[in-house]
């Protein structure tokens, strides 16, 4: 292996290959603090499992106020988001279609957003002002179609701006809001309380977590790592890293030595191969541990190792995440030797001058791995 990585143009390199959860089949650094790109979104996968549940479903609502009189609503239409990173345009119209479906067409009060699930932080203040909203839309508990939008509405406030397409799903609808669009809890009218009206809801979260982590998605990460916070404290990328900090402790694997977002985009971030290894070893052996291994992608089959050491003796046998942002090449995840014993690994490489090269002698290490008859 050490040949197959000269060939990978890294300067820093934090590898560990673990044989049947034991023993060491090859080690390099595997104690060093390196940063972890996109592997990070396994520490957000197995804490959603885990904390979230992996049946619970997202649900987002739409509530009336007041008195219907006729067609006519006299109160407020008010729609709560939950943080929902699946939830996207066709929902926004199925929600506007169950208030016209409640006989109302017109709405004499505002239209109302209640997201206060989250907080108000758009994006994690160490990414690389290139990353938003391409590389992650911006967050918001009210998201739709990822938010990867950069009009001035949804740079300026993402749930506001997607509470006035909510407004012309209405319209398209024949539902007619006079009054303005705000930000709070809809008003008590006439005595009456709230009543739901309508509500869509997601896939279940291992359904999301295997989207995501095959796919590689960062604003999934990101919102997910939300709503880990909203479970345990607020709905801060701050408190969702300490709700992974605290799987980490439950699965009684050292921490990262700094983690401060889900996705992996930050570049302070740091792990090390053998924390990776541990992790995913305890992980997958817990009773999330298929739903966590269903995520993970399959070399040369699906997401992001579609293309990844086809031609090899690896090809369909390595089931792993991968991580690569600006110099950083990774990838962990689990396979097995021809002889079949398991293999459990971490590839973390810094200061990669060719993103080619490093994932090319990453997946030639891998091939020696799966070729091995040990």
């Amino acid at each position: 292996m050490d040949a197959a990585l000269a060939k990978s143009s890294a300067v820093s390199f934090g590898v560990l290959v673990s044989v049947d959860g034991a023993s060491t089949l090859y080690e390099r650094n595997p104690d060093l603090g390196l940063v972890p790109a996109s592997t990070q979104k396994l520490y957000v996968a197995g804490a959603a499992l885990d904390l979230l549940g992996a049946d619970t479903r997202y649900r987002t609502e739409v509530l009336t106020n007041g008195l219907i009189a006729g067609s006519v609503l006299r109160g407020d239409v008010l729609i709560r988001p939950s943080g929902d990173p699946s939830f996207g345009s066709s929902q926004l119209g199925s929600l506007a279609a169950s208030v016209r479906e409640a006989g109302i067409t017109r709405v004499t009060g505002s239209l109302v957003l209640d997201d206060g699930r989250y907080d108000r932080a758009v994006r994690v203040a160490s990414w690389k002002a290139k990353f938003s909203p391409g590389e992650s839309g911006w967050l918001s508990a009210f998201a739709v179609d990822g938010n990867h939008r950069n009009d001035a509405a949804t740079v300026a406030d993402p749930g506001l701006a997607n509470l006035a397409r909510f407004r012309v799903a209405l319209e398209a609808k024949g539902v007619v809001v006079v009054g303005p669009d705000v930000r709070g809890l809809a008003a008590t009218a006439a005595g009456s309380a709230s009543v739901s009206v309508g509500s869509v809801t997601s896939a279940p979260i291992a359904d999301l977590v295997m989207s995501f982590v095959k796919r590689s998605d960062n604003t999934y990460a990101e919102l997910m790592t939300k709503e880990l916070g909203a479970k345990t404290g607020t709905g801060s990328t701050v408190d969702g890293v300490r709700a992974i900090s605290s799987y980490f402790d439950r699965l009684a694997v050292t921490r990262p030595q700094v983690q401060e977002d889900g996705s992996g985009l930050s570049s302070n971030n740091r792990s090390s191969a053998r924390v990776q290894v541990r992790f995913l070893q305890r992980a997958l052996v817990g009773s999330n541990g298929p739903a966590l291994r269903r995520a993970l992608a399959i070399s040369c089959v699906d997401g992001t190792l579609k293309s990844r050491t086809c031609g090899t003796q690896a090809a369909g046998k390595v089931f792993a995440k991968s991580g690569s942002i600006d110099n950083v090449v990774a990838l962990t995840g689990v396979t097995a030797t021809a002889s079949g014993r398991p293999i459990t690994f971490s590839f973390l490489l810094n200061g990669v001058r060719s993103a080619r090269l490093g994932r090319a002698a990453v997946d030639a290490a891998l091939a020696e791995i799966v070729a091995s008859r040990i």
